[in-house]
C-alpha cells in the first residue's frame, strides 16, 4: 500500500514536470490581470497615457493635446477636463459621484457617470466599454 501511494506521487509529479516542459511560461510577455482603469480609459479616447516623474514620485497623465493634459484618476473620475470625457464626446454632462453599487474602481470610491436625457446616470467606463463592444 505504502508502495503503491510513492508510485502514485512519483507518477503525478512527472506529468506534471513533462507539462510544465512541454508548454513552459513565458514571464518576459507581459501578464496584465489588473489594468489600470484610469490608463485605459485614457487610452480608449485614443488619447496618449503618460507618466512622468515629480518629487512626490511617478504620476500617470491623460495628454488630450500637446498644451492639455489631467491626471489619469481625475479624469477618470470626471474632476477634470471634462469636456475630453466620454459624456461630452456623446453629448452628455458628466457628473461626479460616491456610490459603491456604481463605482467599482479599485483605486478609489469615486467615478465619473454621464447623466442621461432621460436623468439616468450610468457610470463612465461601462457605457465606454459597452460602445467599443459593439464596434
Amino acid at each position: 500500500m505504502k508502495n503503491t501511494k510513492i508510485l502514485s506521487l512519483g507518477l503525478l509529479y512527472l506529468v506534471f514536470a513533462s507539462l510544465a516542459y512541454a508548454n513552459p511560461i513565458d514571464f518576459s510577455k507581459e501578464i496584465n490581470w489588473m489594468q489600470n482603469p484610469a490608463a485605459k480609459y485614457c487610452e480608449d479616447l485614443g488619447y496618449d497615457y503618460v507618466i512622468v516623474s515629480t518629487p512626490q514620485g511617478e504620476l500617470g497623465l491623460c495628454r488630450f493635446n500637446e498644451a492639455d493634459n489631467a491626471t489619469d484618476l481625475d479624469f477618470l473620475t470626471g474632476k477634470a477636463k471634462t469636456q475630453y470625457s466620454y459624456c461630452a464626446r456623446k453629448g452628455f454632462e458628466t457628473k461626479t459621484i460616491q456610490n459603491q453599487s456604481i463605482c467599482h474602481h479599485p483605486f478609489t470610491s469615486e467615478c465619473a457617470v454621464c447623466v442621461m436625457p432621460d436623468g439616468r446616470e450610468k457610470e463612465v467606463t461601462a457605457l465606454l466599454s459597452q460602445d467599443l463592444r459593439t464596434q
